[in-house]
């Protein structure tokens, strides 16, 4: 995902959940006299690039290959262990290999996979995160890793972040600060295409926008919200996303889910995954997206969130519903979670408040070493966490089961069809 990929997870409303992984950052190619290779590409990688192997068993990777794929390849930096190399030629196309549907593919860092058939991707990021969590957290999964395909491989999003240089729309190129300026983007669900062409029309302003998808209402009859994010005037009245059969209200430049296809899917997993009880504690639960849906499972939610804005318009969803027992507190939560008196879990919780479950949808850097060490303090039978970082995921979870916990299923779904990107979501019992 480049730095202007629609849709990366944020903390809370106003901060970004995004971190740079080495993947993310430009790199310096290392002057290299390697030959040409002609390479057999076996699989696809977590940052998107094919893998190959050289004669000399390196490791090759290989942005815009797919499986399958013979190709001849110009190596573009030279490691002890590891190469990286681009595209000359596609000898012989792989099977699993497509005509990407949008012009600036290749160019434009928001999609990787356009080249890849769409059960080909699924199949893919099933093995990434298969992968991830046997390499990186060191775990014996439970079973094999099923994901959830989005319904539509294409016009899914109901979200994006865009860059306006020059007066002209556009993403940023991958690992680059380099503006490509797009025409279309048919990962957009198709009002937000239209609202795309409009603004194209408009010549707008340079800077950060956002197009968001949500419920039509009379702030936005047909359900579109187009800000200008770098106006410090641009206010914008909150869009509202139906969450099952709730309204949660997302504030400008706010974060919420991206795909509205999956979003009925998302939200069922979730709650059997909770199941249902006394008292849960949900942690970076945003504007109330799974908390008002969760709510009618448990007599007591305590909801923490660090960014203000978005405890106030959960607040405000729980009020227009009726829902009473959630308490929603702004917290750091690994501030929130720091060590309580005797018997407690922790000291920010309301008192005699011992959490049964505990749901977390943290932002892409994952819980950290203080979250996973506290949770695995006594108190709750059941983690459900969400992830959207394989890597992070499987290194939390690899903590967790060293702090007694045990991984009893875990499953994907795939939020972003085109790109490598993986959701996943594990229930943890001690």
């Amino acid at each position: 995902m480049s730095r202007w990929e629609p849709g990366g997870k944020r903390q809370g409303q106003g901060r970004s959940r995004r971190v740079r992984h080495r993947s993310d950052v430009a790199r310096k190619p290392t002057p290299t006299r390697e030959p040409d290779l002609a390479l057999d590409v076996e699989r696809l990688a977590n940052d998107g690039s094919g893998i190959a192997h050289a004669a000399d068993g390196r490791i090759v990777f290989v942005p815009g290959a797919a499986p399958g794929d013979r190709i001849l390849a110009r190596v573009t930096e030279a490691r002890r262990t590891l190469l990286r190399a681009e595209i000359i030629e596609v000898l012989e196309p792989g099977p699993d290999r497509v005509q990407p549907a949008c012009a600036a593919f290749g160019r434009c860092g928001g999609c990787a996979w356009q080249h890849i058939d769409y059960p080909a991707q699924v199949e893919a990021k099933a093995a990434i995160l298969d992968n991830a969590l046997e390499r990186i957290g060191g775990l014996d999964l439970p079973g094999p890793v099923v994901v959830t395909p989005s319904p539509e491989p294409y016009e899914y999003r109901g979200r994006a972040r865009l860059l306006v240089q020059g007066h002209r729309p556009g993403y940023r190129r991958a690992a680059s600060d380099d503006h490509i300026a797009v025409e279309d983007c048919p990962v957009l669900a198709a009002p937000l295409r239209t609202a795309l062409r409009q603004l194209i029309a408009a010549r707008p302003a340079n800077g950060e926008w956002e197009l968001a998808l949500g419920e039509a209402d009379a702030t936005h009859p047909e359900g579109v919200r187009v800000l200008h994010l770098d106006d410090p005037e641009h206010g914008g009245a909150p869009l509202t996303l139906r969450a099952r059969d709730h309204q949660v209200q997302i504030a400008a430049g706010g974060f919420a889910q991206a795909n509205p296809l999956l979003f009925d899917a998302l939200i069922e997993a979730i709650s059997n995954a909770v199941g249902s009880g006394e008292r849960l504690l949900e942690l970076y639960a945003g504007a109330g997206f799974f908390t008002l849906p969760l709510a009618s499972r448990f007599q007591q939610i305590v909801a923490v969130e660090s960014d203000a804005a978005a405890v106030a318009n959960l607040q405000s969803a729980a009020a227009a519903a009726g829902i009473e027992h959630i308490e929603a507190k702004v917290a750091d939560v690994e501030s929130f979670l720091a060590p309580g008196q005797p018997g407690q879990y922790a000291a920010s919780l309301p008192s005699r408040f011992t959490p049964e479950v505990v749901f977390m949808d943290p932002p892409r850097a994952g819980l950290g070493h203080a979250v996973t060490t506290r949770l695995c303090a006594p108190g709750p039978g059941r983690l459900v966490y969400l992830s959207c970082d394989p890597a992070t995921f499987a290194r939390d979870l690899g903590h967790l089961h060293e702090g007694g916990w045990r991984l009893q299923s875990v499953a994907g779904f795939d939020l972003f069809p085109q790109t490598p990107h993986i959701e996943g979501l594990a229930v943890l019992v001690r």
